[in-house]
């Protein structure tokens, strides 16, 4: 999980990360099958999102709900709109598959029942991104990534509403792996390719006089020069001394 963590540290944070991921899994999973479907507010609207994608469009604030392919749609005959249109695609046409193999399969419950997993699926990979987000910050101590990832899985908000088909659980990983990807790019520099070997530092004279120069200084990323950054060097400008 961490460099510099030892082969038992290492495993003893997969364990407990594991551990409330599997927690969390559990309390999400019973109320994704206990709770009666759209008995949450918005479900309905967002499962409408879904069933809109499924006829190859994307709604508006004013679409219609697509009573005929909703799953388990409510037999009351009340005239809906599709108000959740303002959210982005991505999770809707994610959670299209499940309810689409529903729809084939002639099981829309199981279909609906997929597609709330699914939701805590997304969620839980949050966890463990946030348990990545702790090593990051507090390195050595895996204690504290477990701790952050319990923390996160037994609040009572997180499991609730990644156990419906919301978008919050796609939501959560997003935002944690957008922090996750800042203390990177933070400690290591923006460019995701491996930094070249630096350059030697020594002058011209030192290497002519000497044969050969001294590895340079190496410092963070943010102390190295524009031009230096650019050629892929954080050599530092100390003079160099010849062996």
């Amino acid at each position: 999980m961490h460099s510099n963590l030892d082969p038992r540290q290492r495993g003893a944070a997969r364990s407990g990360v594991a551990g409330a991921v599997l927690a969390f899994l559990t309390l999400s999973g019973v109320q994704a099958l206990a709770l009666r479907p759209y008995l949450p507010p918005d479900e309905l609207y967002h499962a409408g999102y879904v069933a809109t994608v499924l006829d190859g469009r994307l709604p508006t604030l004013t679409t219609p709900l697509p009573a005929g392919r909703v799953p388990l749609m409510p037999a009351d005959d009340r005239s809906r709109r599709v108000y959740v249109a303002n959210h982005p695609p991505l999770f809707y046409v994610v959670t299209a598959a499940p309810l689409w193999f529903g729809e084939r399969l002639g099981g829309p419950r199981a279909g609906f029942l997929a597609a709330r997993l699914l939701s805590a699926l997304l969620a839980a990979g949050g966890l463990v991104l946030v348990a990545w987000l702790a090593l990051l910050l507090v390195p050595g101590r895996p204690r504290v990534a477990v701790g952050a990832a319990w923390l996160a899985a037994l609040l009572p908000s997180l499991p609730h509403v990644a156990a419906f088909v919301y978008n919050d659980g796609l939501g959560f990983l997003a935002a944690t792996a957008a922090l996750v990807a800042a203390v990177l790019v933070v400690r290591h520099g923006p460019s995701p390719l491996p930094r070249r070997r630096p350059l030697c530092c020594c002058t011209d004279a030192a290497r002519h006089s000497a044969g050969r120069c001294s590895p340079p200084a190496r410092g963070p990323w943010w102390e190295a020069s524009p031009a230096a950054r650019r050629s892929g060097s954080t050599c530092a400008t100390a003079p160099c001394t010849a062996p």
